[in-house]
């Protein structure tokens, strides 16, 4: 399996977790600190949606041979001078 076939089983492992009645730790005992796990995952699952968002980005750009631009920039300071006066008035 691809990478980006993983990212997208670990998103449905995570729905599953999220919306199943079993939970680590269940809410019937903690009350709203068992919802913690159920965050906990849904950031993971956010993140996994990201890694998928950036993979899929990178494989347009290759299929379309697209190149990013690389500017340099000159750190020397070069000396500012003051206006030269003419004396021809």
């Amino acid at each position: 399996m691809t990478k980006k076939h993983w990212i997208i089983f670990g998103i449905i492992l995570c729905c599953l977790y999220i919306i199943s009645p079993v939970d680590l730790v269940p809410e019937v005992l903690l009350g709203p600190l068992g919802i913690i796990d159920d965050a906990g995952v849904l950031g993971f699952m956010l993140f996994l949606v990201k890694q998928l968002w950036v993979l899929r980005s990178d494989t347009r750009a290759k299929k379309e041979g697209v190149r990013q631009a690389v500017v340099e920039v000159d750190d020397v300071k070069k000396p500012i001078e003051p206006p030269k006066l003419s004396d021809g008035i």
